[in-house]
């Protein structure tokens, strides 16, 4: 498992989260200042998904190959799944958070 630790600002007045330090993995260094909107979930699902929980280090990451359409969207999905799994989630839980994005999520792509 690995430090999944993801420090950040609130930006009350635009209701977004911005990064004070990186995130740093394998693939891919996410930098100081991007800024994200914690864990993508529509507003009405919000009550079961808080936008920030124990999956944010691979949300940021995620959102940040969605924002800057890095390869491709089933890549920064799967990358997504990998990510979870690194961060102590078990493949069922990751493989639920897998479909959510792959029928949800929009990026740049």
């Amino acid at each position: 498992m690995i430090n999944s630790t993801v420090y950040t600002k609130y930006l009350a007045e635009l209701d977004l989260f911005e990064l004070t330090r990186p995130i740093i993995s394998t693939e891919l260094t996410v930098p100081i200042g991007f800024q994200f909107d914690g864990i993508t979930a529509p507003k009405w699902l919000r009550w079961l998904v808080p936008r920030i929980n124990n999956a944010l280090w691979a949300a940021v990451i995620h959102d940040y190959c969605y924002v800057h359409a890095i390869k491709s969207k089933r890549w920064a999905d799967a990358l997504f799944y990998r990510n979870l799994l690194k961060t102590g989630y078990s493949k069922r839980k990751a493989k639920m958070w897998l479909i959510g994005v792959t029928l949800l999520g929009r990026g740049s792509y």
